[in-house]
C-alpha cells in the first residue's frame, strides 16, 4: 500500500490502531500501514503510540514517524534512544536517519549512542546507517562530529 488521498482508509486504520482491544499484531500493522500512507493527521497518534506500554508498538510508530519530517517527533524519538529494549532503540535510530528537520539534534541523540559500547554490532551498524543518511542535512560541529564517526 503506497500513498493515498482516501481519508477514509486513514481513518479505518487509526481506529484499528486506537483500539486497544485489537489484537497487537493488527495494532503494529496498522502503525505501519498510516505511516507509508503518509498522512500527517496521524503524526500526533504515533508520537503517542511512542509511550504506549507495548515495545512493538512503540517501535512501530517510530517506524512510521520514521516516514514524515514531523519536528515534534525528533526530541521524543531521541528519547526512545535509551529505551532498554534493542527494537525500540533500532526503530529510533532508523527513524531519526529519515528526518529532513532539526537533522542536528537527530545526529546528536545518535552520536550518543554510537559511543555506547555497550551496544550490540548490529545497533551500531543501525546507528551508522541513520547518521550517513543524515550526513547531507548537518551544519557546523554535528556535520564534523559525523564525518569523523564515519572516518572509523
Amino acid at each position: 500500500m503506497g500513498k493515498t488521498t482516501d481519508a477514509r482508509v486513514t481513518d479505518a486504520l487509526l481506529a484499528i490502531f486506537k483500539d486497544k482491544n485489537t489484537h497487537l499484531d493488527l495494532r503494529t500493522q496498522a502503525a505501519g500501514v498510516l505511516g507509508k500512507i503518509g498522512d500527517t493527521r496521524v503524526c500526533p497518534d504515533m508520537m503517542a503510540g511512542l509511550a504506549d506500554s507495548e515495545v512493538e508498538i512503540q517501535a512501530a510508530c517510530a517506524r512510521s514517524l520514521g516516514h514524515f519530517s514531523y519536528p515534534n517527533a525528533v526530541t521524543p524519538l531521541v528519547q526512545l534512544l535509551a529505551s532498554t529494549n534493542v527494537m525500540v532503540r533500532a526503530a529510533a535510530a532508523e527513524a531519526l536517519g529519515n528526518m529532513e528537520v532539526k537533522a542536528n539534534e537527530a545526529a546528536q541523540g545518535l552520536l550518543g549512542l554510537y559511543g555506547d559500547n555497550s551496544i550490540s554490532s548490529d545497533l551500531r551498524q543501525t546507528v551508522r546507517d541513520a547518521l550517513q543518511k543524515l550526513l547531507p542535512k548537518l551544519r557546523g560541529e554535528a556535520k564534523r562530529a559525523v564525518e569523523e564517526v564515519m572516518k572509523l
